[in-house]
């Protein structure tokens, strides 16, 4: 049997769709790392088995994606977030550096309803909470939070690398890029611990290297 975790937390398993061979089938599958638990229908000693992991299917042509990262234009970007998590569930602001005011203010909700993926702490939403379409400078790139409530950040950056943060500043988050890319960066507001929507968390988004300091 197989079990597969996917990267926002969904489980998909079977037993016998050949014969006595499982599979696993994605139709939308998205981007980050997957969970993958090969078993047996009872208690047994261990099996040797083979693993296949494969895009073909029988009697599908397939469908070819564009170059990653800066190879796309900002639109490109953006739709391939949405094609993978749909729209941002709080917004979408598009930032070009020396951007004022500085920083980029928004009242949001910290969402923790699924446990955050890629190894960081806490709990998000399903959806990106903002995209923020944003073209680079000679300047860094920070994202945090100001609440009462223990809030976490998750970004996933124009390369498609996760990049999380949970208390940098008591229990306020800061994910910060140095040397950020052209690019779309998708944001996750959650809290963490699983809990219900937090109303009124201030996210600031800013080239300041003193935020916060």
């Amino acid at each position: 049997m197989l079990a597969v975790r996917e990267p926002l937390g969904d489980w998909h398993c079977n037993d016998d769709t050949n014969g006595t061979d499982p599979l696993v089938r994605l139709e939308r599958p998205t981007y980050g790392t997957y969970g993958i638990w090969v078993g047996t229908y009872g208690v047994s000693p261990e099996q040797p088995a083979t693993l296949y992991i494969s895009e073909v299917v029988a009697g599908w042509d397939g469908v070819t994606y564009p170059a990653e990262g800066p190879n796309l234009t900002l639109l490109e970007q953006e739709m391939r977030f949405q094609d993978m998590f749909g729209p941002p569930a709080q917004g979408r602001i598009e930032l070009r550096t020396g951007f004022l005011p500085d920083p980029y203010t928004a009242t949001v909700i910290a969402r923790g309803s699924r446990a955050a993926f890629d190894g960081c702490p806490g709990f998000i939403g399903g959806e990106p909470d903002f995209l923020v379409p944003f073209t680079a400078g000679g300047y860094p790139l920070l994202f945090t939070t100001y609440s009462d409530t223990d809030t976490v950040l998750v970004v996933q950056g124009p390369d498609m690398r996760f990049a999380c943060d949970d208390d940098s500043f008591g229990h306020d988050p800061l994910v910060r890029y140095d040397t950020p890319g052209t690019g779309v960066y998708a944001v996750w507001i959650g809290t963490y611990s699983q809990s219900p929507d937090v109303p009124g968390v201030r996210l600031e988004i800013s080239e300041r290297s003193d935020l916060r300091q």
